[in-house]
């Protein structure tokens, strides 16, 4: 069961719609929204499928990963299976029914509708997940196989008004999977109220009052701009309360302490809210967004860590980039003040008491994070231009801004295992001997630096570079961090950084572009990128 809902979640999460974005209060979502109850504290669906041209671009993500271990299941002889233990055999019928006559169409091959709907939700803090089904009888029938196979006494088959489901308790609690006329239904729910909640769960007793008839999700896409793909939520107020219900679906009566209320009420006032969604997905590429809601305070305290750094070359013009553009003392100096802050005024809640101990083991941290020789520093950028594994070897720069550059680099080069080194801060580029840096592929570095930068570059045109980088002109704004990343020319030229999973996970995109950075009271993490041909 548990590799059915991890193949449904990624495939489908892997397949965002390219609508445009809905205008608040005219777009609902589809009807499996209307079993999620408008006051769930967490939702994380695809609330449109997938054009054709988008799944085609994407889906070879998960047939990389899936086709090839239907393969290896397959050669398993019959003799060997039966000396596997029941789990093992349970999985390998299952990896059999979905490699049927045509192992592409695996998913549908279970049951599943293609580029179906799907949900992952809270029934209070409970979890409860619904997926599209095309064949609900063929998918009852392959987990009833599987069922038997496990032969688990605690794994009971039990019936709700003439749905099946199978049920197995432990600990207070039951995870609960059963297949409707149109979904796959999996839960986790206290055992004390199923006579109660398996209603709720299978759709045959309505919810209150619905997300889809809430409109929440129309205004949150509208506010943060997205389209109606993937999208997830998470609202640490509601997440309060559902730990303190008292009704079917509440936890045990430790989170109603008073002390935890006021802790929470501490934590969520400080996140209000944690949003997930795609600004733009097409066939060309995709933008997405994860946003943190914060407090006011928190947001304004971030944003005045902005420095500025020169804009770095795109994915076009550079295997891959990084910048960051942050006053790093003043960064630490926020963490520390937070840290004090939760130090002098502690969690009073048992289940937080081990974050007094991880204060303390951080604030002492803090005090040595940045060496004396460092402190100053404004930003660091890092350019890989070109790189190759035969001979190990490349060229890009590295750029480094700070108020102690000076100081810092030439206690660096003093510590060096080479003599007669020494560089002024007049930007004039020093050669560095290629031996130091380790690397049979460099036939040439050099080292320049102001009073108030340094840059280090490698490669035939070093000279030229490291004083083109060390002159180079601020962007007129720059996120806190920037990232870029040309993933296929990585992979192309880099084949063995990476593990093979890693690869065949990012095959199907060819660059990446991300940013953190603050906007109004949220911090966003910003991500874009473009499709492999």
């Amino acid at each position: 069961m548990r590799f059915l809902i991890v193949a449904a979640l990624v495939a489908a999460c892997s397949h965002p719609s390219s609508s445009t974005a809905p205008t608040s209060g005219s777009w609902k979502g589809p009807d499996v929204l209307a079993h999620v109850p408008a006051d769930t504290p967490y939702v994380f669906a695809l609330l449109e499928p997938p054009s054709a041209a988008v799944h085609q671009k994407m889906l070879g993500n998960m047939d990389a990963v899936v086709l090839p271990a239907l393969t290896k299941a397959e050669a398993v002889p019959l003799d060997k299976r039966l000396a596997l233990d029941p789990p093992k055999r349970a999985l390998l019928g299952i990896m059999d029914a979905m490699r049927g006559t045509d192992p592409t169409r695996w998913y549908e091959n279970l049951g599943f509708t293609k580029n179906g709907h799907w949900v992952l939700y809270g029934l209070g803090v409970w979890p409860a997940l619904r997926v599209e089904v095309s064949d609900a009888a063929k998918l009852r029938g392959i987990l009833a196989e599987a069922a038997k196979t496990l032969a688990m006494p605690e794994l009971e088959q039990k019936d709700s008004n003439g749905v099946p489901y199978w049920i197995a308790s432990k600990l207070g609690m039951s995870a609960i999977v059963a297949v409707t006329d149109r979904e796959l239904v999996a839960a986790v729910l206290p055992s004390v109220s199923l006579a109660t909640t398996v209603p709720v769960v299978l759709g045959q007793k309505p919810v209150a009052r619905s997300l889809r008839d809430s409109g929440e999700l129309a205004d949150l896409m509208a506010r943060h701009h997205f389209v109606p793909a993937t999208v997830a939520m998470i609202d640490t107020g509601r997440m309060i309360a559902a730990l303190e219900r008292r009704d079917d679906f509440a936890t045990t009566s430790v989170f109603t302490a008073p002390a935890c209320h006021a802790d929470y009420e501490r934590i969520a006032a400080a996140v209000p809210r944690i949003v997930l969604g795609y600004h733009q997905l097409d066939t060309r590429g995709f933008t997405a967004s994860f946003v943190v809601e914060t407090a006011p305070e928190i947001a304004k305290q971030l944003a005045t860590l902005h420095t500025a750094m020169p804009a770095a070359p795109d994915a076009a013009h550079a295997m891959m980039s990084l910048v960051v553009a942050a006053d790093v003392d003043a960064g630490v100096a926020m963490v520390r003040g937070w840290l004090q802050g939760l130090a002098d005024h502690p969690f009073q809640c048992e289940q937080l008491a081990i974050t007094k101990m991880v204060v303390a083991g951080a604030l002492e941290q803090t005090k040595t994070l940045i060496p004396a020789e460092l402190k100053g520093l404004h930003g660091g950028e890092l350019v890989i231009e070109d790189a190759n594994e035969s001979p190990p070897g490349g060229a890009g720069y590295v750029l480094v801004a700070g108020d102690q550059i000076a100081i810092a680099l030439g206690q660096a080069l003093h510590k060096l295992p080479i003599g007669g080194l020494s560089i002024a801060p007049d930007g004039q580029p020093l050669e560095l001997p290629v031996g130091m840096l380790g690397m049979s592929g460099v036939t040439s570095a050099h080292l320049a630096m102001h009073t108030s930068r340094a840059a280090l570059a490698i490669g035939p045109n070093s000279k030229t570079e490291v004083t083109t980088a060390l002159a180079a002109p601020n962007a007129a704004s720059s996120p806190l961090v920037t990232f870029d990343w040309d993933i296929a020319r990585f992979i192309r030229q880099l084949p063995s950084v990476m593990k093979e999973a890693n690869r065949n996970n990012l095959a199907s995109i060819a660059t990446m572009t991300s940013t953190l950075d603050v906007r109004g009271d949220t911090v966003a993490i910003d991500i874009g990128g473009t499709w492999a041909p």
